[in-house]
């Protein structure tokens, strides 16, 4: 089936939307995800001394803007990498990386 994206204001044909909202309701709140008030601390933190073109805690690549940014975990969400861009945090946190 297709359909306008700009008239839907999706890239989701309603039967995927549908299935990714379902998803989403049924995830665990922030903090049980692991992002507490410790950690949103800390993420303020860093990006209070982050400076554009520090390098990104995953990839090593500059970073240019902090309104891209998220504050890693480390392998057994102990702790934290530091920051890191969402793309490169959020692939390693679904297995893509």
């Amino acid at each position: 089936m297709l359909f306008d994206a700009d008239a839907t204001g999706t890239l989701r044909c309603p039967a995927c939307q549908a299935a990714a909202t379902s998803r989403r309701n049924q995830r665990q709140p922030t903090a049980g995800r692991g992002y507490d008030s410790a950690h949103q601390r800390k993420r303020a933190e860093l990006l209070g001394k982050w400076q554009a073109g520090d390098p990104c805690a995953i990839c090593g690549q500059p970073m240019w803007t902090s309104a891209a940014l998220d504050l890693a975990h480390n392998q057994d969400r102990a702790g934290w990498l530091g920051l890191a861009h969402a793309a490169c945090n959020r692939a390693t946190s679904q297995g893509k990386q």
